[in-house]
């Protein structure tokens, strides 16, 4: 059970689909392998198992209708199903009938989310998990994934926060570095742009700061004037959860990018 963590534009997919049919064709493995990814993605996966292997693929997703035929085909007539998050948790019983021998899926950050509890509740084999950043906000959503991949052996979140927590901030020591990478070595597979393609330029950021116009400087007062009482009460305050404040938020972004992006500005 592994992490794919090759950073993005290094072809996870392709390499997991020529896995499949390695897995067909050498080891003599012809499945049932399950693929679980975003609704955005599904025909270019679709793409890339006609292209890459010789699998007789079904797509497991849409509708109750359009997921009907499908249905009676989730009964080994296949060797690769690929289907979306929603599926899983709207539609788990014909898959949860199988005993899959690869179950591969990603975006398994959030571990209390409907997705990765419904996943959880799938039998596989073998896991792959793919993901450009393994670590990318917090030391937890690593943990997610490890949890996923082996329960027995990541069973307990705070013994693992207290081992490596402070990671997360920039607080940690080079010794807990050491002990995560030893940690990590048998579950992840990880490289970058610059470990494949050396004749890549070194990437380069500039910062560019642009005056917001009158017209958005008057929206954005307009804004923090409207939710004045809610901004200086504070989160958790009456009226002050996270999604009130990450409105509020996303209005003030629409306003930097342009005030069209606000219906009334518009009109």
């Amino acid at each position: 059970n592994v992490i794919l963590g090759d950073e993005m534009g290094l072809g996870k997919t392709a390499q997991t689909v020529a896995l499949i049919q390695t897995l067909r064709t050498i080891e003599k493995l012809n499945g049932p392998f399950l693929i679980v990814v975003p609704l955005s993605t599904i025909t270019h996966w679709e793409r890339e198992a006609a292209a890459w292997t010789d699998a007789y693929t079904v797509l497991f997703h849409g509708s109750a209708d359009s997921r009907r035929a499908p249905r009676g085909q989730v009964k080994y007539r296949f060797h690769i199903v690929i289907t979306t998050y929603e599926t899983v948790v709207q539609d788990p019983e014909p898959l949860s009938r199988v005993r899959w021998t690869y179950l591969i899926a990603h975006r398994l950050k959030n571990r209390h989310s409907k997705v990765i509890e419904a996943m959880r509740e799938l039998r596989a084999r073998r896991r792959l998990v793919l993901t450009g950043t393994p670590l990318q906000n917090h030391i937890s959503e690593l943990w997610s994934i490890l949890h996923f991949l082996d329960a027995s052996k990541f069973d307990d979140l705070d013994d693992f926060l207290e081992r490596y927590g402070a990671l997360s901030a920039g607080n940690g020591t080079v010794g807990q570095v050491n002990r995560l990478n030893k940690l990590l070595r048998p579950h992840l597979l990880r490289r970058e742009k610059a470990d494949v393609e050396k004749s890549l330029l070194a990437l380069q950021e500039t910062l560019l700061f642009v005056e917001i116009t009158n017209l958005q400087k008057l929206c954005y007062r307009a804004c923090l004037e409207q939710n004045r009482e809610l901004l200086l009460r504070g989160v958790g305050s009456q009226g002050g959860g996270h999604v009130t404040f990450n409105n509020v938020s996303m209005m003030l972004r629409h306003c930097c990018n342009h005030p069209w992006l606000i219906r009334e500005i518009e009109e």
